[in-house]
């Protein structure tokens, strides 16, 4: 199997932070009812924990996201196969869930609303600093929040099937992606292939799939077992090509379009 190169992000300084802007901030009223029931029925106390984490992030990690408030959208809610998603966790016992990516975990306590169970989910990041800031604005902590949030780079899932099988480890004790190879049913994605060049997201797509439940007795880098879902969401264009990283970190980012799959 070839080798994709791997370009990271850079480590240059970002060019210079746009302003906060708290009118920035304008919920839905799906987005407002879903706030107000996991955070305070206190609009006031919403809105101050909302801008309490998104002043804890943006200085380290000045994301257009984090600056438009894109982590407290349900965006994985509106996806079309979120309802079969939901379905397949509520008829069986074993389904296991990721979000990757999930910056502050609100697409992930969503989902836990919406009934997938708690003890089946997880939310990993790459920066612990997203991390906390989930627990921060949504006022818990590990002890007390059912679902799994863990830091680990998607970019360290070792592509060989050694060890061949899933680890036994509990799925709330994982503590890197390697934890969870060849154990997931669904895999969630949002605003992260358009953050790098081609071959990198062709890496990626590799080790989201390195993810997937295998059947039983089958090892990892087999074919996944049935039922399996990987879906999210990315910037896209009429015509692929490579854009301009605004944040400056990082080199030409690859943007796909819709028939290009």
């Amino acid at each position: 199997m070839t080798t994709a190169q791997i370009t990271r992000e850079l480590d240059n300084q970002p060019l210079p932070l746009e302003p906060l802007d708290p009118s920035l901030f304008r919920p839905s009223p799906t987005e407002w009812a879903f706030l107000r029931e996991a955070i305070s029925v206190d609009e006031e106390e919403v809105r101050k924990r909302v801008l309490v984490a998104q002043n804890e992030t943006y200085t380290r990690y000045p994301y257009p996201c984090i600056r438009w408030f894109h982590f407290t959208n349900l965006f994985m809610s509106t996806n079309p196969i979120y309802p079969t998603v939901l379905a397949a966790a509520k008829a069986s016992g074993d389904t296991l869930f990721l979000d990757l990516g999930c910056c502050m975990g609100t697409d992930v306590r969503k989902l836990v609303k919406d009934g997938y169970p708690p003890e089946r989910v997880a939310g990993c990041d790459l920066r612990r600093a997203f991390i906390d800031a989930c627990y921060t604005l949504f006022n818990d902590s590990p002890s007390t929040c059912a679902i799994t949030f863990l830091t680990s780079d998607i970019f360290e899932i070792n592509l060989d099937p050694s060890p061949p099988h899933p680890s036994t480890r509990p799925f709330n004790e994982a503590t890197s992606l390697d934890d969870l190879r060849g154990r997931l049913s669904h895999v969630y994605s949002g605003a992260l292939f358009h953050l790098f060049n081609e071959e990198t997201q062709s890496a990626l797509a590799a080790r989201l799939a390195r993810l997937l439940r295998v059947p039983p007795g089958r090892a990892i880098g087999d074919a996944p077992a049935a039922g399996g879902i990987i879906f999210g969401r990315h910037q896209g264009k009429e015509t692929p090509g490579l854009i301009d990283d605004a944040m400056g970190r990082y080199e030409k980012a690859f943007i796909f379009c819709p028939f290009f799959f």
